[in-house]
């Protein structure tokens, strides 16, 4: 009996020792605005995105404050038409307004992060990469 008590408190003060040891073992990584005295925003990339249809398709996208770069490539013949709008339709930027066969790159700004519409106009296969 005396050895099974010696093994139940020797449990139980493990026990205690790991819970303790486990609350104050917190984050303690220095803060930014710790050291420097302000804030500093952290820098994010934009989500990558990268579409392959063919025609026409309008297709929502989120997007980060900030500059936004898309590749965009069209095989075909006719007039090839890829903007980002807003949510509410209105246009933000112009990607490419051409026709017949084309590949670009273009950075836009954008103004909030929110969610866009890509939205292209066209008759063959085109793509739309954002870097």
């Amino acid at each position: 009996m005396n050895g099974r008590i010696k093994f139940i408190i020797s449990i139980l003060i493990l026990f205690l020792i790991t819970t303790a040891c486990s609350r104050f073992s917190g984050d303690r990584s220095v803060d930014k605005k710790q050291t420097t005295g302000k804030e500093i925003p952290e820098q994010k990339d934009q989500y990558r995105i990268a579409e392959n249809y063919s025609d026409n398709k309008s297709q929502i996208i989120d997007l980060i404050i900030g500059p936004a770069t898309f590749d965009t490539e069209y095989k075909g013949n006719s007039t090839f038409n890829a903007r980002i709008l807003y949510s509410d339709g209105t246009v933000l930027d112009i990607l490419a307004d051409v026709t017949g066969p084309y590949k670009g790159t273009k950075t836009i700004n954008v103004p909030k992060t929110s969610q866009y519409i890509l939205d292209v106009r066209c008759q063959g296969i085109w793509s739309v990469y954002r870097k």
